[in-house]
């Protein structure tokens, strides 16, 4: 009886120290990293819980309880309705989806921003700022944002749905701001620095100050998401967007100009008609 039997050898060549030394800081950043990702998310727990009661309690039309979740300060200067209009405007009882992409807590103070997605599948920026009250954080601003993500300058394609959403965005956020009778702050916030080097604010305010008498009226075809005509442009990095809203109470028209400031679509120029049927 033969035994083929063909011993094989192995040989491991060890690590270097060097090589080991180099290993074991990866290691131990990559761990260091998700440390300090699961702490933030730890730490920034409370302000996502406040939002997601926010939403819970908007969706199920308890406004009143949804009121309670704000700050002192913001209740101050807001009433139950004017934060029912707001909410409105904002369209959170149509949000199905939050993705924070950015979340700081300094002191008593939180920020979340991102986007929030829409039950029409629009995706809109969104920052909110919450001020801790009694070991609670309470919501301090609710800010949507005019934003490039609504609008790819980079494509060739660009999307009438995004168009639209921008248009519907800026009319409510006006409209907001006419109901809160402080047209200054979407002038501060949504204008382009070359508008309000042209424009002053009070002549600003003058100028649109026949739609405070009644703004739910004036724009209630871009309140209630009526039917838009509109033509497009992208010229020089300036977006310009003309047209009309309607419904079955009135037409709006509109023709908006934006360009880029700071990330952020800032209008350029801005004309709203409204005229009922």
């Amino acid at each position: 009886m033969s035994n083929n039997i063909n011993p094989t050898m192995s040989y491991n060549k060890p690590i270097s120290a060097k090589k080991r030394t180099i290993l074991i800081v990866i290691a131990a950043a990559v761990i260091l990293f998700m440390g300090i990702f699961a702490l933030v998310f730890s730490l920034t727990g409370g302000l996502v819980d406040s939002y997601d009661q926010l939403i819970s309690k908007v969706q199920s039309d308890d406004i009143s309880g949804a009121y309670e979740l704000l700050s002192e300060e913001y209740k101050n200067n807001n009433s139950v309705e004017q934060f029912e209009s707001d909410v409105a405007a904002l369209g959170l009882g149509k949000t199905v989806k939050a993705s924070w992409n950015n979340r700081e807590i300094s002191n008593n103070r939180g920020v979340l921003s991102g986007t929030l997605t829409m039950e029409s599948g629009g995706i809109i920026p969104m920052t909110i700022t919450f001020v801790k009250e009694n070991d609670q954080w309470k919501i301090y601003s609710l800010d949507k944002l005019i934003s490039s993500e609504l609008f790819n300058e980079d494509s060739d394609g660009r999307s009438q749905h995004d168009n639209e959403t921008l248009v519907f965005d800026t009319l409510n956020i006006f409209a907001a701001a006419l109901r809160n009778n402080d047209i200054n702050s979407f002038y501060e916030k949504y204008t382009s620095s070359a508008l309000k080097a042209e424009t002053s604010s009070a002549d600003f305010a003058d100028y649109f100050s026949s739609f405070l008498s009644d703004p739910d009226a004036y724009l209630s075809p871009a309140i209630n998401n009526g039917d838009i005509k509109m033509t497009a442009g992208l010229e020089g990095g300036k977006l310009s967007l003309v047209g009309s809203i309607a419904d079955e109470f009135a037409v709006v028209e509109f023709d908006f100009e934006y360009m880029q400031e700071d990330g952020e679509w800032k209008l350029n120029y801005f004309e709203v008609r409204a005229k009922s049927k």
